[in-house]
Order: structure tokens, then C-alpha cells, then sequence
């Protein structure tokens, strides 16, 4: 380097200057204006939401009831606006008057709020007199032409009748039931108490309902339902020892706040762990609502499996037409055998009515997140059902009455992912489809039509890239149920069966949003995604195709390429795993969290790879179950390593004595795994809130994919089992209050390593729960880059994520604040 100053002063100030470029220059490393440069790029990314650089990459349709008619957010340069787009004549307006909501909340709220942005949330709309109803933080509102109105008895907190006369809700660990026209409210039970509720949530899921989950008759004269028993389900307490603030100095403490305010509190949590010899069942009940009598099923209470959800909500109840009988599926501990059976409505008595069995674990929908992909056909007594029977998911249809299989509605080396809707008087049945052609990738979905009588399939929408239909089994209707939001209508096929909604995608280009009738034919474009604002050192990922490490098998991957690449360099290269044989963790388009996270460590200078090993889902059944008892197989880290080399020999580029790895959850599992089992290959590794031991995860995880009854054979998947062989570096994070993979899972690993006297680094959250905050994943960044790239981070770099951005929108909104409540003073005094 050559240095020209003039003047002594200059120089010597100059030199000084230059002394920190000189040593990284001396040390092969960038300038430390270019590593800062990488630390800003990096953060806008994780906040390129905030900074709109992808705008309606999805559209989530909320169909009116008896309207071929949706809404949804649309999201804009300015935030969002609430869109209603009409199917018939192709028309789009806003849904309401967003700068008269806006005014009346500034009003309420005594702060102003930005019409282009409102901040609700659960938003519901009454087609029948046209008013909304949402929350804002912890209240909830109705809006209407009247104007802006708080609402006490909001309808998120009721599971509606199928005539919309009743609702029922709960009430201090019992199930009432309230007649909306007048008002009366009746108990229906009587023996609720804690942790033994009627429509209760598993408690390992410490995520109370907002409704209680119930299944009505069609009929609206009773409800079938559950008494969630966690009576006997042992504790597992976390520790908050960073509890937070105390009584304010202007009000008298309470009884609780007269103990020192600082004392770490123990947080009871109950969750079952493969092996215990209690965990979560269900009583089933069948009960009238005019008076609360209840027909108890006589049937063994049923166990909680399919990671924790009910058999409510979990779509394994339901009615026949006439409301004599009602069904429910049975999944047997450990989800090798299931049951359907039928109940009659009067008197309890079950029968089955068949059964499917599996040497590993029997799959109801290709993601077990969703509810099972099970549809009853009322007007036949009918049921289709789906299976993996012939190494692939397909549908089959059975009589309800017989329990006899009628016939198989679909076959082929090919696989159903969804139901999206059946039309019982056309004989149509729409569902989503994956891997039916060799030449593009098998996660990417088609659009079909079967017919109902014949198992005829017609394809309606089908191109080199993914076609999404929101399904009425979504994870989008998931989180709809969890922040209040109406489920109703939230599906991407018209109730009428005259339209669908489909996103088409990929992960290297913008995305687009289709209007199709039922014939498949496109009527309109929604929405194409508006991805103007990305920055100039975007580079779109490239989606792959590999092999695995048997040499036949092909895996699927998404490579992003450093923001400043040049194949002439050398670049790290960090492989961003999930690891869980439940999911497949490559995205199949633009925008979403893992997306973001392997384009944030393209920003800092790496190459980053998602893979999709074997053992993991959304693939034939053998691929699947590859990890069946083999728990450190899912995703396959022999497939990874092998994907990686075969990168490496097309684009040298690739570093391959500088390969780190990180996930969460799953992925720090996997992670953590990786470093031990393969420490020749992987050289760092930062594990987020892995579930390092199966032994101390949910029963319903544990005893699904690693078998049932648990045995001495769980030890070859813990992680603590191969502590001794660690060599690289290794950063193990987590949250201490994480009730969804428990603190104790790090800590074994940490004793283990310790035990082996291995070099690690720990970093902890004391306020943490499952997540990673981003003061940690600026942490994280640290590591890679100090010791993956042998760079020196810019100190105290200050993060802040979207996920920051939208939680200080919220508690903006949680309370009311003094303005507030000196607007609310002086309004009552101009009024009196």
C-alpha cells in the first residue's frame, strides 16, 4: 500500500489513521469501513419489511361470506391498506374508510395513527351489517357507520353456532353458552378446574384459546368437545431471573410487590416428555346446549399427539348431517396406529369403523402443523381420507356407515399436499399436488381438480414455479385463530367454487398473484409483487438441485451468493439447517424468515445454503421416514456435506476449509450435531434453542419421529452423547424462559461438553422465550464473522429487526397512556 501525506501534522494524524487499515491489510482482511458496510447491509435486510423492498409477495384471501367477494392486506409503499377485490368484476377499493378508522383511533388513543398503516389486528367483517371489528393491543373495537365503539364482549371470544344464534365461551375453567339476540347467558359444566378444562389447548403449548374449541352440530342444538386433562402431567418449570421493574413509586405496592421486586420467580410450566408416564389426554363429551346435559363418549380418553393439537381444532371431529352421529379420529401414543370411530349422538356408545397402521408413524396431512387433511361429504355420509399407504399421500374415500374403503381417489409417484375444497354437488374435489413432474423441483405445487365419482384428475394450473392456494388447513388460518382473527373464509378457493386465488413463486424472482375461475382459466392479476425498493447489492438466490450423499437421490437447496462476490476470491461458506424430520425448510418463494436470514449472511460476506436432506417431509414416505428412530438423520447432514462439495467443484469460489452452520430450534439442534458428529467438515457453528435431546422435548415431538415406548436407543440422537468430539468453535444460545424447546436441553449439553473438558461458548437470554433477540443475533454475526472469517466485527454494532419495528407498534398501543387519559378527562368535562 502507498501513501502519500503532506505536512508533518497531517501525516502523523493520517498514519495513526491508517494504523487499523494497515493490520487488516497485513491480516488479508477488508477494511474496516467495508465491514461495517456488510454489518449496515445486513441490518437492512432484517429490516427490509420495514423498508417495503418486497411488497405482496403473498396474498392471503379472506372470501365474504355469501359474496364472490375477498379482502386482504395490501401491502404499500406507505405500510398496508385493507383491500377488497371483487372476483366477478374484477374491481379493487379499500375494504372501508381507512382515514375515518384512523381518525376516531387518534382520538381514542390520544396519538396519532397513520391511515396508511393502521395498527389492528384480528380483523373480522360482519357481511350482514357491514361493521369491523378488531384489536388494538389489549382492546378490541367495533367500527361501523355510528363511528368507533370499544367492545367488552368481543366475538373473537366465542365458537359460533352454525345458525350464528349462540356462541359459546369460556369462563373460569367451565363451557357457558350466550344467546347473542337477548343476551342470557347459561352454564352448560360444572367440574372445570385448572388444568382439567372443557375446548382447552394442550398446556405444553402455554397458549391459551382465545375461543373454546368445540365442534357444533349442524343443527346448533349441541357441541362435541373435550376435557383437556393435564391434572397428572409433571412440571417443568423455567426460572425468570431478570424479572421485570417493580411498583411505581406514585402507587401502593402490592401484597406480592412487598417482597423484594428483583427475586428470580419460578414460572410453573406442564409438559409431557417421551416416556413420562402421564401426558395429555382428552375426555370426550357431547353436550346439549338448551341445558348442559352431557353424553359422554364411552371411549377411552384419547392422548394428545401431532405436536400437541386437539382433536378439535386439530380437524379429527366432526357431525353427520342429521346430527345423530358424530366421528372423531384417535391417535394412538407414539402415532403408529389410528382409529376412526363413530358415536351415536344419544347414548355415547362408539364403533369403529377402521383403522390404518404403520410401521413408523401414520401421516394425516403432509405437514403436521396443519390440521389432518380429512374431509367428511355430508350428503353421502362419506369420508375422504388421507394416506401414505402406498409410499406416497394420496386420498382415499371410505363409507362412514360400512367403515368399508369405496376407492382410491388419487395414485401415482406422486404426492397430494392439500385439500382445497370439495363441491359435494358437482363430485369435485380441488386439492394441491407436488412431484408429479421429474423436470422441476417436487416441492413445487400444482393445482388440480378430482373427480369425486371416477378419481379423474385434471390439472387446472401447473408451470416450472410453486402455485400456492391458501387451504382452509393453513398455517395463515393457524395464526388467524391465535390473534382473534375470523378463520372463516380464509381460504384461497371461492365458497362458491367459481374462483381460486394462487400465488405463483419462486425463490429467484418476484412473485405473482392470480385470480383463475374453475376451469383454471386466468381472469385477472391480483397482485405482482413489487420489489423496486431492494437495494443495489440484492442478489437473488439460486435454487438447486443436488444429490445426496447415496449418489441417486435428488435434494433440493437455495444458494445466496456473498452481496460482493467475485469468483475470483474465497468465501466462507454457512449452512443455515433446520433439521427437523417435520418440515421441508427450503423456501419455495421471496420474503420469508429463513429466506431473510440466508440473505442477511450473503450481506456479511458468505455464501449461505439451505438444504433439504432425506428424512425430511414433503417427499415419498421412504424418503420421509429415513429418520424414523434416527432423530440426528433428519435433513441428513451426510447429504448437506455432500451438497456442499458438489457446489464447491462448480463455483471454487466456495471455501471448503471454511464451511460454518446454524439454526434454531431444530436447526440448533442440528447444528450442535453437526459440530460434534462431523467436526472435520464443519469448523463453526451457532446453535439457537436447540432441542439437543428428544429425551427432553414434548412427548408428542419425541415419541412420533424417535419411537414409542422411549428406551435406552433415544441415547444415539442426544447430543451430549458425542460432546467429546468437539473441535471447531461452537456458540450455544438460549432463551431461559423458552417453554417451546425448555432451558434444559442447553444446559445438559453444556454439562456434557464441560464433563469431555471441551472449549465452547454459551450466551443466554434471561427474557427470552423461543426467539432469538436481536441483540443475540448481532451475537451470532460476531461469531461467524470473527471466527468463520477471521474478520474483527465493528463493536456494539446496533441492531434493530422488523420483529423490534412491530413490537414497538404494539405496545405503543398496549396501555393507556397519560395523553390518553387527559383526552378521555377533557372530553367528560366538555361534556358535563
Amino acid at each position: 500500500m502507498h501513501l502519500t501525506f503532506s505536512g508533518r501534522h497531517r501525516s502523523a494524524c493520517a498514519v495513526v489513521a491508517m494504523l487499523p487499515l494497515l493490520a487488516n491489510a497485513a491480516n488479508g482482511q477488508p477494511p474496516e469501513g467495508q465491514i461495517a458496510e456488510r454489518y449496515q447491509h445486513a441490518a437492512e435486510v432484517q429490516l427490509s419489511k420495514t423498508h417495503h423492498w418486497m411488497l405482496n409477495s403473498t396474498v392471503v384471501p379472506h372470501w365474504l361470506r355469501g359474496r364472490d367477494q375477498f379482502w386482504y392486506e395490501r401491502e404499500t409503499p406507505d405500510g398496508h391498506r385493507f383491500t377488497t377485490f371483487d372476483a366477478v368484476t374484477r374491481a379493487k377499493s379499500d375494504a372501508f374508510d381507512h382515514a375515518r378508522l384512523a381518525q376516531e383511533l387518534t382520538k381514542a388513543y390520544g396519538k396519532p395513527v397513520d391511515p396508511n398503516d393502521l395498527p389492528i389486528a384480528g380483523l373480522r367483517f360482519n357481511a350482514d351489517d357491514g361493521s369491523l371489528h378488531f384489536s388494538v393491543g389489549p382492546k378490541n373495537w367495533r367500527f361501523d357507520t355510528k363511528g368507533l365503539a370499544e367492545e367488552n364482549d368481543p366475538a373473537s371470544k366465542y365458537s359460533v353456532s352454525p345458525d350464528g344464534k349462540l356462541g359459546v365461551f369460556s369462563k373460569d375453567q367451565e363451557l357457558w353458552v350466550k344467546e347473542f339476540k337477548s343476551g342470557a347467558e347459561t352454564q352448560l359444566t360444572r367440574d372445570g378446574q385448572p388444568f382439567y378444562q372443557y375446548g382447552a389447548g394442550v398446556a405444553a403449548l402455554a397458549q391459551p384459546a382465545s375461543s373454546p374449541k368445540v365442534v357444533w352440530s349442524p343443527d346448533s342444538s349441541r357441541i362435541f368437545t373435550a376435557q383437556t386433562d393435564d391434572r397428572m402431567v409433571l412440571d417443568a418449570p423455567v426460572v425468570e431471573f431478570a424479572p421485570k421493574g417493580s411498583a411505581p413509586a406514585d402507587k401502593p405496592a402490592t401484597a406480592a410487590q412487598t417482597e423484594n421486586p428483583f427475586r428470580p420467580k419460578l414460572m410453573p410450566y406442564r409438559v409431557a416428555f417421551p416416556g413420562d408416564v402421564n401426558v395429555t389426554t382428552f375426555r370426550l363429551t357431547i353436550i346439549d346446549v338448551k341445558d348442559g346435559h352431557q353424553i359422554p363418549v364411552r371411549y377411552q380418553p384419547i392422548p394428545a399427539t401431532r405436536m400437541n393439537d386437539t382433536p378439535m381444532d386439530g380437524n379429527r371431529m366432526w357431525w353427520s348431517s342429521d346430527a345423530k352421529t358424530a366421528y372423531f379420529v384417535d391417535v394412538e401414543r407414539g402415532e403408529k396406529v389410528v382409529h376412526v370411530e363413530s358415536v351415536n349422538a344419544e347414548s355415547g356408545v362408539t364403533r369403529e369403523l377402521f383403522s390404518e397402521t404403520s410401521e413408523t408413524y401414520v401421516e394425516l396431512a403432509s405437514d403436521v402443523y396443519t390440521p389432518a387433511a380429512l374431509r367428511p361429504l355430508y350428503k353421502t355420509n362419506q369420508l375422504v381420507w388421507y394416506s401414505e399407504r402406498s409410499g406416497w399421500a394420496h386420498l382415499y374415500l371410505y363409507d362412514l356407515t360400512t367403515g368399508k374403503l369405496v376407492r382410491a381417489l388419487t395414485s401415482g409417484d406422486w404426492l397430494v399436499n392439500d385439500i382445497l375444497r370439495i363441491d359435494e354437488d358437482r363430485h369435485q374435489m380441488l386439492i394441491s399436488l407436488q412431484g408429479r413432474s421429474k423436470d422441476k423441483s417436487p416441492y413445487y405445487r400444482e393445482v388440480a381438480q378430482v373427480d369425486l365419482r371416477s378419481g379423474a384428475l385434471t390439472v387446472l394450473s401447473a408451470s416450472n414455479d410453486d402455485h400456492e392456494v391458501v387451504s382452509a388447513g393453513s398455517l395463515e388460518r393457524l395464526v388467524a385463530v391465535i390473534t382473534g382473527g375470523d378463520p372463516e373464509g380464509l381460504q384461497g378457493a371461492a365458497p362458491s367454487g367459481h374462483y381460486f386465488v394462487e400465488t405463483v413463486k419462486s425463490a429467484d424472482k418476484p412473485s405473482h398473484t392470480l385470480l383463475r375461475n374453475s376451469e383454471g382459466k386466468v381472469l385477472a392479476t391480483v397482485e405482482d409483487a413489487d420489489v423496486t425498493r431492494l437495494p443495489s447489492y440484492w442478489r437473488w438466490p439460486e435454487p438447486l438441485r443436488l444429490l445426496a450423499a447415496d449418489g441417486r437421490t435428488e435434494v433440493d437447496g437455495l444458494i445466496f451468493r456473498p452481496a460482493d462476490y467475485d469468483p475470483k476470491k474465497k468465501y466462507p461458506i454457512i449452512d443455515y439447517i433446520y433439521g427437523g424430520p417435520q418440515v421441508a425448510h427450503v423456501p419455495r418463494g421471496p420474503g420469508l424468515n429463513d429466506y431473510m436470514a440466508g440473505a442477511t449472511y450473503a450481506a456479511l460476506g458468505f455464501f449461505a445454503v439451505i438444504i433439504d436432506g432425506r428424512g425430511t417431509t414433503e417427499r415419498s414416505r421412504d424418503f420421509h421416514t429415513q429418520s424414523y428412530r434416527k432423530a440426528e438423520t433428519a435433513s441428513n447432514l451426510d447429504d448437506h456435506i455432500a451438497a456442499i462439495r458438489q457446489l464447491a467443484a462448480k463455483d471454487p469460489a466456495i471455501d471448503l476449509d471454511h464451511v460454518g452452520i446454524t439454526g434454531f430450534s431444530g436447526g440448533g439442534y442440528m447444528t450442535a450435531s453437526a459440530m460434534l458428529r462431523y467436526p472435520d467438515f464443519f469448523k463453526v457453528g451457532v446453535a439457537g434453542s436447540g432441542n439437543h435431546d428428544q429425551r427432553i422435548f414434548w412427548s408428542t415431538w419425541g415419541e412420533r419421529y424417535e419411537g414409542y415406548p422411549a428406551g435406552d436407543y433415544y441415547k444415539d440422537q442426544a447430543n451430549s452423547n458425542y460432546a467429546k468430539n468437539l473441535k471447531g468453535k461452537l456458540l450455544l444460545v438460549h432463551g431461559l424462559l423458552d417453554t417451546g424447546v425448555h432451558p434444559s436441553n442447553v444446559f445438559q449439553l453444556e454439562q456434557a461438553l464441560i464433563d469431555a473438558n471441551r472449549d465452547y461458548d454459551t450466551l443466554l437470554w434471561p427474557r427470552a422465550r423461543h426467539e432469538i433477540p436481536s441483540y443475540g443475533l448481532r451475537r451470532c454475526w460476531d461469531y461467524f464473522v470473527q471466527n468463520l472469517a477471521g474478520e474483527t466485527p465493528p463493536r456494539e454494532f446496533e441492531l434493530k429487526t422488523d420483529t423490534d419495528i412491530e413490537r414497538e407498534k404494539a405496545e405503543a398501543f398496549s396501555a393507556e397512556n397519560k395523553a390518553t387519559k387527559e383526552i378521555a378527562v377533557g372530553e367528560a368535562a366538555k361534556k358535563n
